[in-house]
């Protein structure tokens, strides 16, 4: 009876958490000028006939983009039916997180991971400047997909180390082909957990090699299954190599990528400051056991004091919440730098017991515990030094920070076995300092949320983005849109530089090159030459030259510091039709009237070779 009532109200907290966080960031998802309009053009773009990769430049794979295609064939292209979708995917993520942690530490526990999950990362805003680091409009579809996915395929491997059937062979096998269709982050965490799941079983069973081949060869076999699928798609449409190369584009452009922007991978990883970010880590690990100890001293003494403990329990929650609201913003990006450690000392500690115990102690439970933490820790090796749910963090950061979660009401609270204090006093008062780290999470999100009040686009593709006190981008993307409708036909194409593909959607207008992204990395790693050829064959009836610093990339001014040969390209073909400005009042850069973008109008068929 106790479980029932225990479990009903930590439900009607997560209920609770979903609601607030819901009409904190209504409509206020996207990011209206960097990355999400992506998400919109390409299955917009795709429904219309266009084939990805051939017509339709893209890093990652295809699996979300044709998912989304296809909705917006059925249902009609609009932003609308994208949010509708990926709150279903929300969803499905949610109950797997439950479902894959109750297997492993039960309902409690995974009621906990769900809180943190949601209290956290689903709907967090935790970059001024940059928005599409939530679940509902992600800078990459296919980033949340495969984690979905992925998810699914541990919780099947779960399954199957209890019963070691074909039939869920077939399904992580299934699940891996899907997964190899989304994000390469996805595909190696997931990669390796699966591996890990599979060696420790090996040596746990000590099944023959043949038994061992066999399985391998059936996870092979419908792992292949969706990738030859789109495989045979695309040779409809492209040589038969050119088509190898890019289903197998999401495993290799990792390389590039970090080739082409190291300064940018240093900056996100950590690694442009190693001292700074190492003493931040530091920090962290001596809050983590800080934070363990004042638990277990308050546990203790609660535990003498048993008669009183729901007024200790009610006093200690408000100095948590009390201490929440008076922390400072950045203490946020503090809060999970740990995280790898953690992971790494786990992985460590329960391997050890399994080397222990494997030979007289049923271990299935324990290798899915490697298995799932393996798999958290991959995936923080891209933010390895700057673990947060800032950006990237958003998806990356999520399974480690519910490992710490699941330490703290599920591990440590045991560890005193009743000699020191009673584990759920211990437990309970863990909860309570959860709740107080999601506090912090939603009140550093609240402030930024408030300053999205500007309204973009109408209808079914309308959503509140940053107002003129935060950044330009709103106006920019409004005021681009405007003018495009009022001074382009439906005929007429655009190419936006060095990003802004948001523009061609809310208009409706083709990019014809299907170059997307102009950033330093991006011109980089597709070749200028490249660029320039495909504006030769395909020219644009207007080019729109946006003033976006890309400092991050490596390049903070167009035609300066990179895209030089494009820019002259530009310069002989076209000729400036229009020029938007700041407006003179506005708190964006220091009140200064900047030029917010040129428009360009073709005007000769001569062009730079």
């Amino acid at each position: 009876m106790r479980k029932v009532v225990r479990n009903t109200l930590l439900g009607a907290g997560i209920i609770t958490i979903f609601i607030a966080w819901l009409h904190l960031s209504w409509e206020r998802w996207p990011d209206c000028l960097i990355d999400f309009g992506r998400e919109l053009y390409i299955p917009w773009q795709i429904s219309q006939g266009q084939v990805l990769y051939k017509d339709l430049n893209h890093s990652f794979g295809p699996l979300a983009q044709y998912f989304h295609a296809f909705l917006f064939k059925i249902f009609g292209t609009s932003l609308f039916v994208l949010i509708i979708s990926n709150f279903v995917l929300l969803f499905i993520t949610t109950y797997v997180i439950y479902a894959l942690f109750n297997l492993l530490y039960g309902s409690f526990s995974a009621l906990v991971a769900i809180a943190i999950f949601l209290g956290i990362f689903a709907f967090g805003r935790y970059i001024e400047s940059f928005g599409a680091y939530n679940y509902i409009c992600p800078y990459s579809n296919e980033l949340v997909y495969g984690l979905a996915l992925s998810l699914i395929g541990l919780f099947v491997i779960g399954r199957w180390l209890k019963q070691a059937k074909t039939f869920y062979l077939i399904i992580i096998g299934v699940i891996t082909g899907l997964v190899f269709l989304t994000k390469v982050e996805i595909i190696f965490a997931f990669g390796a957990s699966l591996i890990s799941a599979f060696m420790l079983n090996a040596i746990c069973i000590k099944v023959p090699w043949r038994v061992i081949l066999k399985r391998l060869l059936t996870v092979a076999l419908f792992a292949l299954m969706a990738p030859m699928v789109f495989l045979c798609y695309l040779s409809l449409h492209l040589p038969l190599w050119e088509a190898v190369k890019d289903i197998l584009m999401p495993a290799v452009v990792i390389g590039k990528w970090i080739t082409k922007d190291g300064r940018f991978i240093d900056s996100i990883s950590g690694f442009n400051d190693l001292p700074r970010n190492l003493l931040f880590i530091i920090k962290s690990l001596l809050g983590y056991i800080s934070g363990v100890l004042i638990l277990g001293a308050l546990s203790y003494v609660v535990s003498r004091f048993m008669k009183q403990r729901l007024v200790f329990y009610f006093v200690f929650s408000l100095w948590v919440i009390f201490i929440a609201l008076q922390l400072p913003p950045n203490s946020i990006y503090f809060l999970e730098r740990g995280v790898p450690v953690v992971l790494l000392s786990f992985i460590l500690i329960k391997t050890f017991i399994f080397l222990k115990s494997y030979k007289h102690k049923d271990v299935t439970k324990l290798i899915l515990e490697i298995a799932v933490s393996f798999y958290s820790l991959m995936l923080t090796f891209k933010i390895l030094l700057n673990v947060n749910p800032g950006h990237y963090g958003f998806v990356l950061a999520m399974p480690g920070t519910i490992f710490l979660g699941m330490l703290l009401v599920t591990h440590i609270p045991y560890a005193g076995r009743k000699k020191f204090y009673h584990p759920k006093i211990f437990r309970t008062l863990a909860l309570i300092l959860i709740l107080g780290v999601l506090v912090v999470y939603f009140r550093y999100s609240k402030t930024i949320y408030r300053l999205m009040n500007y309204q973009i686009s109408q209808g079914k593709d309308s959503f509140l983005a940053e107002d003129n006190s935060l950044n330009f981008k709103s106006v920019l993307v409004d005021k681009l849109v405007q003018w495009v409708d009022q001074n382009t036909s439906s005929a007429d194409t655009i190419v936006i530089i060095p990003e802004g593909v948001m523009v061609n959607y809310l208009s409706r207008r083709v990019n014809p090159i299907g170059v997307l992204d102009f950033s330093p990395v991006a011109i980089a790693m597709n070749g200028e030459d490249k660029i320039i050829d495909l504006l030769n064959r395909h020219p644009p009836s207007y080019i729109i030259l946006i003033n976006r610093d890309m400092q991050e990339h490596g390049g903070r001014s167009w035609g300066v510091d990179f895209g030089r040969k494009i820019d002259q390209w530009i310069r002989v073909n076209y000729e400036q039709v229009s020029l938007l400005y700041f407006e003179p009042t506005s708190k964006a850069n220091g009140h200064a009237n900047v030029p917010l973008a040129y428009v360009l109008k073709r005007t000769v068929d001569k062009s730079i070779r």
